[in-house]
């Protein structure tokens, strides 16, 4: 089938029209005119692949990577950076416009922080079928081993790493680590299974599987924006749910007077005690706890940051934040289709979407991490 690819969406793919019906195709550009391949059949829409380009866009470059469109790491680069961070925008803006149910006037200007665009991952998770490392193939368990220069967003050092490895003793998957003192570490190895991180002058331990901004040149510009969008005094109580190993939670101590850590990890909330402890920060407690079993009436928050795993808050969590009524909201995703979805709940109790920035913890892929602020009107 020909197609004109006229948009692209969350996810990454192209979209196209045939007859009236969307075929999202992958690794498409806008401007392309293509023969396709449908792989999955809907009634209203179809997933495809590009069998032909017969005319490419004219915003196509050539990929950094010779595993583009092969590995299903990445999503944008066969276009450049600053193209990719307009898709971005306009991707989150069609979010907030349509789950979201918000218009121009409810929406601020969406600001951009962002960095380089290869070589910023400081650990990842790598496959191994015993023909070397590897990632995933889009839409399959398939490994599609790192071409002969690695994997073009991981750090350099981590690359050289990960071919001293011996992917015959590893298991099947395999977690690959760079500390701040370029330190590399592998979870099969005999090392502890945590490893230590230094960001804005806080020391963080952390599990080596577990979670941690994947993203060295930005950690410190994502704590200060968190910072800057809290906006605590010295005598404002916030607090933290997601907390993980206190990665924001530490770092706000020192403008509040105090805080508190919720995460359901009880390992993450083990390592946020001893980070704790370990920077003389007092005005902290830390517990091991669901955010949807919070009690909303005991303590009084000025702020509430949130940073959810993908499938967002809970209906319960949203309730527990709109009854605790902060003065704001700072909530980070790193999925702004069910950060959508969740902030009506909190804008039908009286808060209004005051900032947002996009932050591009991810170039070259699809994924679109932001930070936004709900202040009560």
């Amino acid at each position: 089938m020909k197609i004109h690819i006229s948009d692209t969406t969350f996810g990454g793919s192209g979209i196209g029209r045939i007859d009236g019906k969307v075929y999202f195709v992958d690794y498409s550009v806008p401007g392309d005119t293509l023969l396709i391949e449908s792989f999955k059949d809907r009634k209203s829409f179809s997933y495809a692949k590009i069998k032909k380009i017969i005319e490419p866009s004219p915003l196509r470059v050539e990929p950094a990577c010779p595993n583009f469109s092969i590995c299903g790491g990445c999503s944008y680069l066969n276009i450049d950076y600053t193209r990719e961070l307009e898709y971005k925008t306009a991707i989150l803006k069609s979010l907030l416009y349509r789950p979201g149910g918000l218009d121009d006037k409810d929406i601020p200007e969406i600001d951009i922080v962002k960095s380089e665009r290869f070589g910023y991952r400081s650990h990842t998770l790598i496959k191994s079928e015993g023909k070397g490392f590897g990632l995933y193939k889009k839409r399959t368990n398939d490994v599609v081993p790192f071409p002969a220069q690695g994997c073009s967003i991981l750090s350099p050092a981590l690359n050289n790493y990960i071919k001293t490895l011996e992917h015959k003793k590893m298991n099947y998957e395999t977690r690959v680590a760079l500390d701040y003192e370029k330190n590399l570490f592998h979870d099969k190895s005999d090392a502890p299974g945590f490893i230590d991180e230094k960001v804005n002058d806080i020391t963080y331990r952390r599990e080596l599987n577990g979670f941690f901004q994947a993203n060295q040149f930005l950690r410190g510009k994502m704590l200060d924006l968190i910072k800057d969008y809290s906006s605590l005094t010295p005598e404002d109580e916030f607090i933290d749910i997601g907390c993980g190993c206190g990665f924001f939670t530490l770092y706000l101590a020192k403008f509040a007077s105090q805080g508190y850590g919720f995460d359901v990890d009880r390992k993450s909330i083990a390592h946020a005690k001893y980070n704790a402890k370990k920077n003389k920060i007092k005005n902290l407690k830390f517990y091991s706890l669901s955010s949807s079993d919070i009690h909303p009436y005991k303590i009084n928050p000025a702020v509430v940051v949130v940073d959810p795993p993908r499938m967002g808050l809970t209906k319960k969590t949203r309730y527990t934040i709109n009854a605790m009524k902060p003065k704001k909201i700072v909530y980070v995703s790193c999925n702004p289709s069910t950060y959508s979805r969740d902030i009506k709940d909190f804008i039908a109790q009286g808060y209004t979407l005051d900032k947002i920035t996009m932050i591009d913890m991810f170039p070259g892929t699809h994924h679109i991490e932001i930070i936004t602020r709900l202040v009560l009107s």
